[in-house]
């Protein structure tokens, strides 16, 4: 088994695409790491069949039993979440199953932090139909871990590295909650992460909120309130950091070679970059977690699912962080 990492997997929703990607990238996800599935072998068989694949679902009771071969899939089935994927459907019964199986990997990985964990897209509609109350991943695996409000969503690419100061929050929320303490501890999880990352100090851009990053306190005063004093701050400990410094000049290609990561302050200042610039290629981080967790960034795309359609880039993507 030499030294490649454990990783435990979910498919995401049985509905949309994440079985389909997972058994497409099989094959290739297995040269760097040791997956094993968490979830169901339905979903799985239909996928390989729709696929037109050569695999075998091999049930194990352990992480610690996957040989994860290229053409065999270890799977830790999670009693009562077996169902036929209805492609493209949301419905409360495969929020309910994806859920299930998000809650057994945590289980696994916090029995040993040195595993790693990769999520396929879950819908969070079905989640709501199912009862369940959260939004997300993040904010569930923040709970279960006890460092709610202490994680941060990191988006890495070869193109551009972002990590976001506030997420799925409304816009007319973002200066209310935005606060220079929660500015420097997610800079400083992203140094650490991009810095183990890069062996090096990363160099890291700090978004302004305002357009022209407030024009020195005409257009707003957030940045002379909470920006400027966190960028202070920071640069007081050491961080190679810029800003703030305007968005809508921020992201050009210059920059993104002057700049390692760039910290944005709400969801869609740096999610709009990200999905432009590397939508296939794009990985979900959480920082600030006992163990890694990935994810790719493309959501469950119920219109193409059972089509046969879906890119592999992004989940393969997902599973090189884990394997470095």
């Amino acid at each position: 088994m030499g030294d490649r990492p454990l990783v435990l997997v979910t498919p995401g929703d049985p509905n949309g695409i994440g079985p389909e990607v997972l058994v497409r990238a099989w094959g290739r996800i297995t040269e760097g790491c040791r997956p094993v599935v968490v979830g169901a072998p339905t979903p799985l068989a239909a996928a390989i069949e729709l696929c037109g694949l050569d695999l075998e679902i091999v049930p194990v009771h352990s992480p610690d039993e996957a040989d994860s071969a290229p053409n065999r899939i270890p799977l830790i089935e999670v009693p009562g979440t077996d169902l036929a994927p209805q492609w493209g459907v949301i419905s409360a019964v495969a929020g309910r199953a994806s859920f299930s199986w998000v809650e057994r990997a945590v289980d696994l990985c916090l029995a040993d932090p040195s595993r790693a964990l990769v999520t396929g897209p879950i819908s969070k509609q079905a989640w709501a139909q199912a009862g369940i109350p959260y939004a997300g991943h993040t904010g569930y695996l923040a709970e279960r871990c006890g460092v709610s409000g202490r994680e941060a969503m990191a988006f890495l690419s070869p193109k551009i590295n972002v990590v976001l100061a506030t997420t799925h929050i409304p816009l007319a929320e973002v200066s209310i909650q935005l606060t220079a303490g929660r500015i420097v501890h997610v800079a400083r999880l992203f140094r650490a992460f991009l810095g183990k990352k890069l062996d090096r100090e990363p160099r890291l851009a700090l978004c302004g909120l305002n357009p022209h990053a407030g024009d020195f306190g005409v257009i707003g005063d957030e940045e002379e309130r909470i920006v400027v004093p966190a960028a202070e701050e920071l640069r007081a400990d050491g961080l190679d950091i810029s800003g703030p410094l305007a968005a809508d000049t921020l992201f050009t290609e210059k920059n993104l070679s002057r700049f390692d990561g760039f910290i944005a302050l709400y969801h869609d200042q740096g999610l709009i970059p990200v999905k432009l610039l590397a939508f296939d290629s794009a990985v979900n981080v959480t920082l600030g977690l006992p163990f890694l967790r990935t994810s790719p960034s493309h959501g469950t795309a119920f219109d193409i699912a059972g089509k046969g359609m879906s890119d592999i880039e992004s989940i393969i993507s997902a599973f090189s962080v884990v394997s470095i």
